[in-house]
């Protein structure tokens, strides 16, 4: 048995954003200490569903090197602004490339020296406190 079609997905997408009203509620909680919590009503569910679903098909725009997708949570969520981007790649779970490792290592090395910094700054004050403490005695 093969799976749907484009145009079967695409329809059935269409049928399910037209079925399920847009009243439901989400709310997202990232300080829990299980981790993010993720709370909404049935509806909520269901709309988060369809919002993800029409991320699959819909336009991308570039930003920041990515393909980005815009999802509508505004609805849901009742913040217009939310805090989360949303990309559409086929190697997902592919090595990250060159670009997003190289990022990565250099926010590594950038914290590392301005630790070193930081660290430096103290040293170099209480050496000076001291050697004016000396100076005044």
């Amino acid at each position: 048995m093969t799976g749907p079609d484009e145009g079967q997905i695409r329809s059935l997408i269409k049928q399910l954003d037209e079925a399920i009203p847009r009243e439901g509620h989400v709310e997202v909680f990232s300080d829990e200490p299980e981790g993010t919590l993720v709370r909404a009503n049935r509806l909520g569910y269901l709309r988060l569903g369809v919002e993800f679903l029409k991320a699959a098909d819909g336009p991308t725009t570039r930003g920041a090197g990515r393909d980005l997708v815009d999802v509508d949570l505004g609805y849901l969520t009742g913040l217009e602004q939310h805090c989360y981007s949303f990309e559409r790649r086929e190697d997902v779970w592919g090595p990250m490339s060159a670009e997003e490792s190289s990022s990565v290592v250099a926010g590594i090395v950038g914290s590392i020296i301005a630790l070193l910094f930081l660290a430096s700054l103290v040293v170099g004050a209480f050496t000076i406190l001291r050697w004016l403490g000396g100076a005044l005695l």
